[in-house]
């Protein structure tokens, strides 16, 4: 055998072990991303994180893993989730665009921390670059919707949430907030109808009953409207018992 054909034998055998190896890691992780996910959906917070890190270190330019990482970041603590966790979240939604700048979801998920840390402008801004890279992106007309909203541009939201539900008819949250804020520029009827639409989605919704029960109560109809604030009451909603003092006694 030539030494030349004993490169050629020996590259091509180096070549396919690389390329193996290569397909083995991005395999690996692969597998740690769906196990992410998987913990991801259970509310497991903390475990999907470390199976997104793993996925990382197997793969350092793994976009979807830090999107997917930063969004459990995000949903840590819940309610309560710190300055700390949105922050950290935003640095994975960071790097995720950095290694593909058309990859819509973390333009979407670092509008919602951004939200969060009252940015709402920077969140705007967010939610357009997503709805550019994806005009179908129901939830990130939505949450434009929510920003606009938070800066008291009603009008703006209702646009907003009429496109989310125009991509998705059941899209209760779009429904629930357009019912809010029709109601706050005085559209009673139109709010009226938006949470009847929240509860056939969902009957025990007890913000959808307050809410159609303050609309009611401004077109007059107040019996209709104590009603549905005291059903908001039964399902929890203790707030409900004050609105009934404030509007129907």
């Amino acid at each position: 055998m030539s030494t030349t054909t004993q490169f050629k034998k020996s590259f091509l055998i180096t070549a396919l072990i690389i390329v193996s190896c290569g397909f083995s890691f991005s395999q690996k992780a692969e597998d740690f991303l769906s196990r992410g996910n998987e913990n991801r959906i259970k509310s497991d917070y903390r475990s999907a994180i470390r199976n997104y890190s793993v996925a990382i270190r197997l793969d350092h330019k793994y976009a979807e893993a830090y999107n997917f990482r930063g969004l459990s970041k995000y949903l840590f603590n819940g309610s309560i989730s710190t300055w700390q966790d949105y922050n950290a979240a935003i640095k994975d939604y960071n790097r995720a665009i950095k290694i593909n700048p058309d990859y819509a979801d973390p333009y979407n998920n670092r509008g919602l921390a951004k939200r969060y840390l009252n940015d709402y402008w920077g969140a705007i801004a967010d939610y357009n670059m997503a709805i550019k890279l994806n005009p179908k992106y129901a939830e990130a007309y939505c949450n434009r919707g929510n920003s606009k909203f938070l800066l008291k541009d009603y009008r703006g939201a209702i646009q907003d949430y009429d496109k989310a539900i125009e991509l998705n008819p059941k899209y209760g949250d779009a429904y629930f907030a357009r019912g809010f804020a029709k109601r706050l520029v005085k559209d009673y009827n139109g709010s009226v109808q938006d949470n009847n639409k929240v509860l056939e989605i969902n009957p025990n919704d007890s913000e959808a009953f307050i809410n159609r029960g303050l609309a009611r109560i401004s077109l007059g109809e107040k019996e209709n409207g104590w009603l549905d604030l005291s059903k908001a009451g039964e399902l929890g909603n203790r707030r409900a018992y004050d609105l009934i003092k404030q509007n129907c006694l």
